[in-house]
Order: C-alpha cells, then structure tokens, then sequence
C-alpha cells in the first residue's frame, strides 16, 4: 500500500497516479449493470484492474496474486486484514462442539477448527445498495 492509502500506483506520462480502492471498485462496476447470479472470473478482473491501472494484464495479474498472497498468509497465521472500501477478513478459532448426523441422528463431537470470516465494509454495502 502506498503513503496516500492507495493502492496501485498509476503510469500517467511521466507522473504516477495514485488509485484507492474506492476508485478501483467505481471503475469496476461504472455504467455496468450486472447479473448477480454470473461472478467475475479471474481473467475479468485482471482485465478490470488493467483497465483501471492502465497498465498491462501481467502487471495486473502480478498485483492481484500478490494481495491475495499477502491476505492468505495473514489470515493463515491467525490475524486479519482490512481492505479499506471492501471490509475486514479475519481468521476466527471456532471452539469443539456437538453435531448432529442427519442421516441418523447420532451426535457426534467435532473438533476446534478456524474459520475464515469475511465482514462488509459500510462504504461498500452502501454503494451495492445505491
């Protein structure tokens, strides 16, 4: 992340731009209407943040892996990780507990596991909802 809380840095001629994730997601869903049952694949949105970065596809590419790998590896230790404009992932411990078979009815004791937990960001819930 940049000093701004940018995110990219943009190539504009001889300066760079700075791009927020507020104006990474305008950018990707400006003046499209989309069908809420087709997700965006990957080969989309690298396309999308290309466009936005106006830069080329590898360099997007590039970007998108290593956000996602630095997000994992947090996550994976146990800490969490805000993408300011998106919301907050976070890994949650979740305690041993009893379960029920549906097919039988026994209950059966789980063990503790983690859970990886995903919570909105208001900004992002009111431009869905706008």
């Amino acid at each position: 992340m940049l000093a701004n809380g940018a995110v990219f840095a943009k190539s504009t001629g001889h300066a760079k731009k700075a791009i927020t994730w507020p104006h990474l997601l305008t950018a990707l869903t400006e003046g499209k209407k989309t069908n809420m049952s087709t997700a965006m694949t990957k080969s989309q949105l690298v396309a999308a943040i290309a466009d936005a970065m106006g830069a080329d596809k590898k360099t997007a590419t590039a970007a998108l892996v290593a956000i996602a790998d630095v997000v994992a590896r947090e996550v994976a230790k146990g800490g969490a990780v805000t993408l300011p404009g998106l919301g907050k992932m976070a890994c949650r411990a979740r305690p041993e507990r009893q379960v029920r078979n549906p097919a039988t009815g026994e209950s059966i004791t789980k063990a503790a596991d983690k859970s990886v937990k995903f919570a909105i960001a208001k900004s992002l819930k009111d431009m869905v909802n706008s």
